[in-house]
């Protein structure tokens, strides 16, 4: 579950910009898409972003 979260997590950083990820998180969009793929692999109740840390700023 942990790889399936940093696949997503790494793709939409790659795809979107800051300020859309950032949106996307707040939403819930990433763990929704996080979950539909988590679900095949057991069974989940709820995923959800508790924390989110910058790294390093946006070019």
């Amino acid at each position: 579950i942990r790889k399936i979260m940093e696949d997503i997590v790494g793709e939409k950083a790659e795809s979107l910009t800051f300020d859309q990820l950032a949106h996307e998180m707040v939403l819930g969009k990433l763990a929704s898409d996080v979950y539909n793929l988590a679900k095949n692999v057991t069974s989940l109740r709820h995923v959800g972003v508790r924390k989110s840390e910058l790294l390093a700023l946006p070019n």
